[in-house]
């Protein structure tokens, strides 16, 4: 409910900015760091280049901004640091805890930001390819057990009278 209203407001805000009724957001200032301001160029191609919905695009800066926290410091990209291992490890850190198709959206996010990375020439192509492809099997767990009385329920519908009765029961 709250997702709903807060996308309602947005739309609202922007029509009321478009028709003159109210300001224009105040400009951020400019990124302090390298790490911000390819944040922000990133941010731009989803938005603009991807056409990606707000919400994802979130997503998926917040899978990017880990990244460049983890391989970077105080703000400044180690582009050394970027290596199949150390991108597989932190791919594979930010998924372990997640369930379901929760590895999928960590997955898909760095793969959209290596892609970015190898088209704006910082990275060497290929090095998209280091983020695994996460499988998520359907019916994957196994089936909980039968409780005792419905075993015994089981067994009892079934007829020992004919032949298909005897061949279920056993």
């Amino acid at each position: 409910r709250r997702q709903s209203i807060t996308t309602a407001i947005r739309l609202l805000l922007g029509h009321l900015r478009q028709a003159g009724l109210i300001a224009p957001p105040r400009t951020a200032s400019l990124p302090q760091t390298e790490a911000q301001q390819w944040l922000l160029r990133y941010q731009d191609y989803l938005e603009k280049v991807q056409g990606l919905a707000p919400r994802t695009g979130q997503g998926y800066l917040f899978f990017a901004t880990r990244l460049l926290e983890t391989l970077s410091q105080q703000g400044r990209i180690e582009w050394a640091n970027f290596t199949a291992d150390k991108i597989t490890a932190f791919l594979l850190a930010e998924v372990a805890p997640r369930k379901g198709s929760g590895p999928r959206g960590p997955a898909t996010a760095l793969r959209s930001f290596l892609r970015f990375l190898v088209s704006q020439g910082r990275l060497s192509a290929g090095l998209e390819l280091a983020i695994p492809p996460m499988r998520q099997w359907s019916q994957s767990a196994l089936p909980q057990r039968l409780q005792e009385n419905e075993i015994r329920q089981l067994l009892t519908s079934c007829s020992s009278q004919t032949a298909v009765g005897k061949r279920n029961y056993a």
